[in-house]
C-alpha cells in the first residue's frame, strides 16, 4: 500500500509536535485544548512509521532467506 510510507509517517509526527505547539495559542487565546488531537497524530505516524520500517526489513530477509533455499537446494542437487 503506497500510503503507508514512512515519509508520510515523518509528516505526521512533524504535524503531531506542530499540534502541540499550537496547543499554546489556542488554550491562551480560546481556552481551547488541542493536545489530545495532537498526540494522536503523533502516535499514528509513529506507527506508520514503524510498520513501514518492519515491511521494509521483511523483505530483505525474505529474499535473503530465498537466496539461501536455492543455493542449498542447487548444492544438494549437484552433491556439492
Amino acid at each position: 500500500m503506497k500510503l503507508l510510507t514512512k515519509k508520510i509517517g515523518i509528516y505526521m509526527m512533524i504535524v503531531g509536535v506542530a499540534f502541540q505547539f499550537l496547543n499554546i495559542i489556542t488554550y491562551g487565546y480560546w481556552e481551547i485544548d488541542i493536545d489530545i488531537i495532537g498526540a494522536l497524530i503523533f502516535i499514528i505516524g509513529l506507527v506508520i512509521f514503524v510498520i513501514s520500517l518492519i515491511k521494509k526489513n521483511s523483505k530483505k530477509t525474505s529474499n535473503a532467506s530465498r537466496r539461501t533455499r536455492t543455493t542449498k537446494s542447487l548444492k544438494a542437487l549437484f552433491f556439492l
